[in-house]
């Protein structure tokens, strides 16, 4: 049905996509996973023409689609639900489904009726605008509105990030009833565990290449494909069930040496220890010796907070010169530019809370594990874990 061969692709003349090659068969579901920044959004984004190929060829049942303009690749079959899910905000639920309906192969199978039957938790909302749904909402509005074009093809980048285990666990029961229903599925995820329940086959991509692929039970069965390929240095990541919920602040202070498992990172001289760790949230206390400088960075996919215990932060945010001091929470969304100082000549003592992945988690032990901590080293190895240093501190 789909086959992609040799695809290349690139941003500003730096590529990014190095001969991306796989297929999906009809009614055949196939996984597109890999770290963060290997390639496997700038591959969906080359599929549907949102990015230009370089060289390779996009086919989709027997029709070169390559570099065809994105609405002649919907008309074709391929649907998409986006990562960020970008719904319409300030169109109703119903508005957004109806923008999106077509029936290009004969008889629709997916119809508003359809849509509101298969997903009922749209029916009860179909007169709220886009922006007063949840998160999980949103998915499966997007979901939705990609089942009203009809497509032969479902295409889902990050398909429960950022959502709470109850809201990820319903979607995941919609792709299984699509995959039963026939409907062939490529999807992105970081949960491998669910995918490895759904999908026939898996694509392993690392830095803009297919370096593995085969059936779902063949990657279950050989642990050392995904220690090979899915972990980014240090201690890879074991989730830790005793600690799977989102984090709550409880009232008072909590001592700095009481972490996780009495986990307790260096990094660059700061003190961390982990508090709460969970698929949607990571928190952990943070020491700051006098003159700590954390560089202007962002966050594209994360909202931070800092709750101050002690002492007193200057800030930079966004351009803006704030203070911070003891009882104060701070409030980062994502994509919001900021740089912490302690210019306070004392330590300071907060709490950060990052929603919604647990990626830092990972980060920091990679860090903490580094033989040698160099910021041009924390630079590198953050980037792959969704935080941008602009620009990255100087390396002496």
């Amino acid at each position: 049905m789909l086959e992609v061969s040799g695809l290349q692709a690139g941003y500003g003349g730096a590529p990014a996509l190095f001969g991306v090659d796989f297929d999906v068969g009809e009614g055949e579901a196939l996984a597109l996973i890999g770290r963060n920044g290997m390639g496997k959004t700038t591959t969906i984004r080359s599929i549907f023409g949102l990015l230009k190929p370089t060289a390779g060829r996009v086919q989709f049942n027997g029709r070169d689609l390559t570099s065809q303009p994105p609405f002649e690749i919907a008309r074709a079959g391929l649907g998409l639900v986006p990562e960020g899910r970008q719904i319409f905000p300030t169109l109703t639920v119903e508005e957004n489904l109806v923008a999106t309906a077509a029936a290009r192969f004969g008889a629709p199978r997916w119809t508003l009726a359809g849509v509101y039957d298969f997903l009922p938790r749209l029916a009860e909302r179909r007169r709220n605008r886009g922006d007063q749904l949840s998160g999980g909402e949103q998915q499966m509005l997007a979901i939705g509105r990609a089942l009203m074009t009809n497509p032969k093809l479902l295409v889902l980048d990050e398909a429960t990030e950022g959502l709470a285990p109850l809201l990820r666990a319903e979607i995941w029961t919609c792709l299984k009833r699509l995959k039963a229903d026939g409907l062939s599925i490529l999807v992105i995820d970081k949960n491998i565990e669910a995918l490895l329940g759904i999908v026939d086959r898996i694509a392993v991509i690392e830095k803009g290449q297919v370096v593995w692929r085969g059936a779902a039970a063949a990657f279950r069965a050989d642990p050392a494909i995904a220690e090979r390929h899915l972990h980014v240095g240090g201690t890879p990541f074991t989730p830790i069930t005793k600690q799977e919920q989102t984090m709550s602040l409880a009232p008072g202070l909590t001592k700095a040496s009481e972490g996780l498992d009495n986990i307790s990172w260096n990094i660059l001289g700061q003190t961390y220890v982990p508090k709460s760790v969970s698929e949607t949230s990571f928190s952990w206390h943070a020491t700051f010796p006098p003159d700590t400088f954390v560089p202007p960075h962002i966050h594209p996919t994360q909202d931070e907070f800092i709750y101050m215990f002690e002492g007193e932060f200057e800030l930079m945010v966004d351009g803006r010169t704030i203070f911070a001091r003891s009882g104060d929470l701070v409030r980062m969304p994502m994509g919001l530019p900021h740089a912490i100082y302690n210019k306070s000549g004392r330590i300071v003592k907060c709490l950060f809370w990052v929603s919604p992945t647990r990626r830092l988690y990972d980060l920091f032990w990679g860090i903490h594990n580094m033989a040698e901590q160099t910021p041009a080293e924390v630079v590198a190895l953050a980037t792959k874990h969704e935080v941008d240093f602009l620009p990255p501190p100087d390396a002496q």
